[in-house]
C-alpha cells in the first residue's frame, strides 16, 4: 500500500529548504542543535528515573513474609505447599506478619490465598494445646451454651446470665471474657480460648452453667 503523500505549503518548503542549506554551510550551528536534542533526551530520562527512585523510597524499606498461595481452614496443618516468600514493603505490612511458621503449626484462623500470614492466624503445633495462643487459656463450653454452628477458629465472647432467660440483675448479662478463640469442638461440648486472666472467671460460670457464647465478627485481614 502506497504511503500517503502530505502536500506541505510552498512557504513552508521554502523555509525547510532554507534551513536545510544554512546548517550545510554552518555545521557547527548543527552539531550544536544536535547536542541540545540530545541533552533535552537525557534530562527527561532523568526526570523519569527520578521519579521511579521517589516512588520507591515513599515505600521505604521491603522485608521477607510469608502469603498463602491456597485457602487454609482452621486446624490445617501449615505445610511448605500452602505457604511461599514474597518480598513485600514494610509500609504495605502488618506489624505481625511473619517469614517463618514453626514446624507442624496449624492456622487459629482462615487464611485465604493471597494472604499475608499474621502471628495470631498462627499455632505452634497440632492438638488442641498446640492451638492456644501466647497469653491465653482454654476453657471447656457446653455446645448448648452456645446453640450457633460453632466452627474452629470463631471468635466469641461468654458472657455470663443470671437465669435461663439471660437477664440480669441489670436487665443484661455480663461479658466475663471478649474474642474467644474456638480452638477445638465436640458433639457435646466446645474449647474456647480465652485470655489468661479472663479464665478463672469464665471457667468458673460455664461449670455453673451461667455461660453462653456470643458469636463475633471475625476482624477483616489488614492490606497485603
Amino acid at each position: 500500500m502506497p504511503s500517503p503523500v502530505v502536500d506541505l505549503p510552498w512557504s513552508l518548503l521554502r523555509r525547510i529548504s532554507r534551513a536545510r542549506v544554512f546548517l550545510a554551510r554552518h555545521p557547527v550551528v548543527y552539531w550544536i542543535l544536535v547536542g541540545a536534542l540530545a541533552a533535552a533526551a537525557a534530562l527527561a530520562v532523568h526526570q523519569r528515573l527520578d521519579g521511579v527512585t521517589e516512588a520507591r523510597a515513599a515505600w521505604g524499606t521491603s522485608r521477607s513474609v510469608l502469603v498463602a498461595v491456597r485457602d487454609i481452614e482452621p486446624g490445617a496443618s501449615l505445610d511448605p505447599r500452602s505457604l511461599v516468600s514474597r518480598v513485600l514493603p514494610v509500609a504495605a505490612l502488618a506489624d505481625n506478619a511473619i517469614d517463618v511458621v514453626p514446624a507442624g503449626a496449624v492456622a487459629l484462623h482462615r487464611i485465604v490465598a493471597g494472604e499475608v500470614v499474621l502471628g495470631h492466624h498462627v499455632a505452634p503445633g497440632t492438638g488442641t494445646a498446640g492451638r492456644l495462643p501466647a497469653g491465653m487459656s482454654g476453657i471447656l463450653i457446653p455446645a448448648s451454651a452456645s446453640g450457633l454452628p460453632l466452627a474452629l477458629g470463631d471468635l466469641v465472647d461468654v458472657v455470663a446470665i443470671d437465669d435461663p432467660l439471660g437477664a440480669g440483675a441489670d436487665g443484661g448479662g455480663s461479658v466475663l471474657a471478649s474474642d474467644g478463640l474456638v480452638i477445638g469442638t465436640t458433639d457435646d461440648a466446645l474449647v474456647v480460648a480465652v485470655d489468661d486472666g479472663d479464665a478463672a472467671r469464665a471457667a468458673a460460670a460455664a461449670a455453673a452453667g451461667r455461660a453462653v457464647l456470643v458469636l463475633r465478627r471475625t476482624p477483616a485481614a489488614p492490606p497485603g
